[in-house]
């Protein structure tokens, strides 16, 4: 964190450590990927989850794959296991001599919205491999194809309106030998974290994270430009950046709206239970956004890295609210129009109300 008397900075994707001014709670353990050693490690409750791309932000999720481990595979056989993605033997190696199903059991699922990702690596790539589910072990849902390479990577699958009976989760994969770890299937259309199981489902808690009125250094009162750096996870979702405030009758805040079928998503700029939509990026864009609250009223600017044209839109000096003692939440539901957000966000900046258009233009500049 940098700090003066006029801006404060936090640099999530920089720092290993939660600067101490910023409180965080999590009541469940959680995964993620260590950033000196590539590893995916599991956090112990209460410890926030500091990644290259900066600072993990998850709501609440349950994988309901019961366990990791492959359950059958049809012409082929599981030949050994191998280093999985957290470094443990855990990783399963099956050798496939025809296109079959290498198979997970979980549910059966009630209807509905459900995401399903698997982490894959190939020794002897197949000539087509694929994720699906089957519904009462026979039906298809859902199908995409993937190209997995001798690296470790995570695939998914979504699976929209699904009927109820999800009970299979399937590899289909031609000859080759592929490894495979980290079965999971969890409500919703967003691929959170992997969340591990050892014989039932299991629940990763949702995250909080929120500066006090007391670490802003007397910063946030009536003026102030923020400006906030975010990758999500998945663009399927209505997710709040950040919120100053409650989130109730008086409060400012960033909403990032993508829901599944669209073509593009949205970024909007919320206060005083008004929306008001400031700039579009395509779907799993990084994107910059700042509010800049001065004597005049508000003006929100956002830049993504598939919209690099800053746009702005701008509230009247009446309707802004005296922000002196109030927190500023990132990523989280604080009440009404505010949702949870699942991804990652690198840095907030805390700065000068009256920034020079060439200064705050290059401060929205996605790099």
């Amino acid at each position: 964190m940098q700090f003066n008397r006029r801006s404060q900075n936090f640099n999530f994707a920089i720092d290993d450590y939660l600067d101490p001014a910023l409180t965080f709670s999590r009541p469940s353990s959680a995964t993620h990927i260590n950033k000196q050693t590539g590893l995916l490690e599991l956090l112990p409750p209460d410890t926030p989850r500091l990644e290259r791309d900066g600072l993990l932000i998850e709501g609440a999720s349950t994988n309901l794959c019961p366990k990791n481990a492959i359950d059958f595979v049809e012409n082929g056989s599981v030949v050994g296991t191998v280093p999985a993605p957290d470094g443990t033997n855990t990783a399963q190696r099956v050798s496939k001599t025809n296109w079959g199903r290498i198979c997970s059991g979980a549910g059966p699922l009630p209807a509905g919205d459900y995401v399903f990702s698997v982490w894959v690596r190939a020794v002897a790539i197949p000539q087509r491999t694929s994720l699906q589910v089957n519904i009462n072990n026979d039906t298809d849902g859902g199908l995409v194809d993937i190209s997995p390479t001798t690296a470790w990577a995570r695939y998914s699958l979504q699976i929209k309106n699904a009927p109820a009976g999800i009970n299979r989760l399937n590899v289909l994969a031609t000859d080759g030998v592929l490894e495979l770890w980290g079965w999971q299937i969890e409500p919703g259309l967003v691929a959170t974290s992997y969340i591990p199981t050892a014989g039932a489902p299991a629940t990763r808690a949702a995250e909080t994270c929120f500066l006090p009125a007391a670490g802003m250094g007397g910063l946030l009162k009536k003026y102030a430009t923020i400006i906030i750096d975010a990758e999500l996870s998945g663009a399927a979702q209505h997710a709040t950046l950040l919120a100053i405030g409650t989130g109730t009758a008086n409060a400012v805040g960033f909403e990032y709206y993508g829901l599944a079928g669209e073509s593009a998503s949205g970024c909007y700029y919320w206060m005083n239970a008004h929306r008001w939509p400031y700039f579009r990026a395509w779907k799993g864009a990084r994107l910059r956004a700042a509010l800049a609250i001065g004597a005049a009223g508000v003006s929100a600017h956002g830049m993504s890295a598939d919209s690099p044209t800053p746009v702005e839109q701008f509230a009247n000096a009446t309707d802004i609210p005296d922000f002196t003692g109030w927190n500023m939440q990132l990523g989280a539901d604080v009440g009404s129009y505010s949702r949870t957000m699942f991804g990652h966000i690198r840095s907030i900046e805390i700065l000068p109300w009256d920034l020079s258009p060439p200064v705050l233009a290059a401060k929205l500049t996605v790099p």
